[in-house]
């Protein structure tokens, strides 16, 4: 199921289709947390407002790519009181101010689109190992790489949380990564 961000980012990549590497890959998943800021910082007259001045001319926000999953793996290490290493992290993107609730809220879209990817990623791993052993009588093991896996924190853990809900234990505990 794709959302309104994954279909903006696939209108505006210039490389249509490719949908299921859009919705997993480091390399978008930035990219649908800017495109999902901006949205929300639109005004709309039933809607409260959000990240106020975040799109303004000086703003990663207001970039295409301008944020990136480095930034926000660095969102989801942030364990600082008030978030203020986001906030020094949003400065520097050349967001002159923040609010508390906004920082929250940029870290909860964060953590959404970074696990949704992780699911979807045990879903192909799942889907894949019963394809080749539907029984999964034997041992799997995928070798998994990328800046996601190496530096999004609990990524991993994420992926291996969904094997066991698609797979139960017994099933993902045959499939290893």
């Amino acid at each position: 199921v794709q959302t309104h961000y994954d279909r903006m980012l696939d209108d505006q990549s210039g490389t249509e289709g490719q949908l299921l590497e859009k919705m997993v890959s480091g390399r978008y998943l930035g990219e649908l947390v800017r495109l999902a800021v901006c949205d929300l910082s639109s005004p709309l007259p039933s809607r409260k407002e959000r990240f106020s001045g975040w799109t303004g001319a000086r703003s990663a926000f207001r970039a295409p790519y301008g944020f990136t999953t480095e930034h926000l793996s660095d969102v989801a290490y942030d364990s600082s009181i008030g978030l203020s290493s986001t906030g020094m992290l949003l400065r520097a993107l050349g967001v002159p101010a923040s609010t508390l609730s906004e920082r929250r809220l940029l870290r909860r879209i964060c953590r959404l689109v970074a696990d949704r990817s992780a699911r979807l990623v045990a879903m192909g791993i799942a889907a894949t190992a019963l394809y080749i052993d539907p029984g999964l009588k034997d041992t799997h093991v995928v070798a998994a790489d990328g800046s996601l896996f190496r530096g999004y924190p609990g990524y991993q853990a994420e992926v291996e949380r969904g094997l066991r809900e698609i797979l139960g234990n017994r099933g993902a505990n045959r499939v290893q990564l």
